[in-house]
């Protein structure tokens, strides 16, 4: 009796200790969250390259290749190879800027369309690579098959105090005074009426000359005095005389006496006057004289470019042309089907800003691409990239 009444009693204590025990709540759950974006890393501005230890001070373009004179004098050359106009004793293609070799205390170079001059102190010329129209000018050329894959010296030429270049020619400014001129002669070019000249021969009419241009077929020279004198093919008006016919003996392009800067293209011509303006004849097919047309095969007259004012240097290729402008910026027309004028596939009959191009100090244009010296001493290219002729700085 005693024994069942403990185990009641248990009971009773059991059921009323679970009867009266409840578990504390449980918290809340947190209401579900959305996950935030992490912030994107700002993009760091990309690097510069640094200058270079014997930085570039003067930038040479022609054809499908380009070469740099250094702070040393030491030149150095890219792109096309095939007739040895790089100068460094083989004619491969090469897609980075090389040496030439023994060129020491160069003050100019000027890159043709196969070849290549550099000018020294004193006033000697060198040139290397095709020599089949006689443009390296040492005697030796003018035959099939000639040419050299290292510098020569120009015959009978030790007072040259400016050089420049063209497709297969080339001329001097001569100390004493007077223009000379070398290589193929068959469009009047070399002023003189023989076909080519394996020597240099005098221009008549050239002793105030103070600066050359040098086309295709066509050479021009600024006088002193502002005005501009040309000779050679004139198929595209470039010549600038109103006039067909082409000719070898130097005449004015008529209406203009002040200009200050002079430059040739393939077959067109441009000059920066006194006022600021430039204006541009001869060929026009791609809008390369900048006067907002195109289409034009030959411009006879001088045209105004449009939007262009203040100018600091131009500089002229094949079909487009380029100008430095104030805050070291460069503007171009004319053909762009290479991305020669501002990296896209369209041609520009009016100045067009080459964007991201911010530091030039200088620059050059070949057939179909265009270089500018930066003042870091470093080269930048666009346009085609053909025999690697952009070497290995370009723009995107």
């Amino acid at each position: 009796m005693r024994l069942r009444s403990r185990v009641a009693l248990l009971a009773l204590v059991l059921a009323a200790c679970d009867g009266g025990y409840k578990p504390p709540p449980r918290p809340p759950a947190p209401p579900p969250t959305t996950p935030q974006p992490q912030p994107r890393p700002r993009p760091q501005p990309q690097q510069p390259p640094p200058p270079p230890a014997d930085p570039a001070v003067a930038v040479s373009a022609h054809g499908e290749h380009a070469c740099v004179r250094r702070k040393s004098g030491a030149v150095a050359c890219w792109g096309k190879n095939s007739d040895g106009q790089l100068g460094d004793g083989g004619r491969a293609d090469l897609p980075r800027a090389t040496l030439v070799p023994g060129l020491t205390g160069m003050s100019e170079v000027a890159a043709g369309g196969n070849f290549t001059c550099a000018r020294k102190p004193g006033g000697q010329v060198l040139c290397w690579g095709n020599n089949e129209d006689g443009q390296l000018g040492d005697g030796a050329g003018a035959r099939p098959g000639a040419r050299s894959t290292s510098p020569v010296a120009v015959a009978g030429l030790a007072d040259a105090v400016e050089i420049a270049a063209g497709a297969a020619h080339a001329c001097a400014r001569r100390r004493a005074g007077g223009a000379v001129c070398w290589g193929l002669g068959e469009n009047g070019q070399l002023g003189t009426q023989a076909d080519r000249s394996a020597r240099p021969v005098a221009v008549p009419g050239t002793s105030r000359a103070v600066q050359l241009a040098a086309g295709d077929a066509h050479t021009c020279a600024r006088t002193d005095a502002g005005s501009v004198l040309c000779w050679g093919r004139n198929t595209e008006g470039q010549l600038g005389d109103n006039l067909h016919a082409g000719r070898s003996t130097p005449k004015p392009v008529p209406g203009l006496g002040d200009a200050v800067d002079l430059v040739a293209g393939g077959k067109h011509t441009c000059a920066r006057r006194k006022t600021g303006a430039v204006v541009c004849w001869g060929h026009n097919q791609d809008g390369q004289l900048g006067d907002g047309t195109a289409g034009t095969f030959a411009q006879r007259t001088p045209v105004t470019v449009a939007g262009l004012t203040g100018p600091l240097e131009l500089a002229a290729g094949g079909a487009h042309t380029c100008a430095r402008v104030q805050g070291e910026k460069v503007m171009c027309w004319g053909s762009g089907r290479n991305g020669q004028v501002d990296g896209g596939a369209a041609s520009r009959p009016r100045p067009a800003p080459v964007p991201g191009l911010t530091d030039a100090v200088g620059l050059a244009l070949g057939a179909a691409h265009s270089c500018a010296l930066q003042a870091s001493g470093n080269v930048t290219c666009w346009g085609s990239d053909e025999h690697r002729a952009l070497g290995p700085r370009r723009l995107p």
